[in-house]
């Protein structure tokens, strides 16, 4: 892919010649992008230091994760018993 851009790139600066205008306004929208895609790279990493390769590996949630699950079970059922009282309240 990086050979097919850097054939194109060339082709497109042979066929401009001497416009040099003609090559700084269709390599414009390119240069941004790469320069985007790099900054947004760059910044996903620094914001990841201890990522590691994605695997399939499933990973068990803590024992507190897993309580926290269940407090927010039991408070759904409960607000949704509330909500059926008030609801059927004559």
């Amino acid at each position: 892919m990086l050979g097919l851009a850097t054939a194109a790139t060339v082709a497109m600066a042979r066929a401009a010649g001497d416009n040099k205008a003609a090559v700084i306004g269709l390599m414009s929208p390119y240069v941004a992008w790469v320069a985007f895609a790099t900054a947004l790279n760059a910044r996903i990493w620094k914001d990841n230091p201890n990522a590691q390769d994605i695997d399939d590996t499933l990973v068990e949630p803590p024992a507190d994760v897993k309580e926290a699950g269940k407090d927010l079970a039991a408070a759904a059922a409960s607000a949704t018993k509330a909500a059926k009282t008030v609801l059927t309240y004559k």
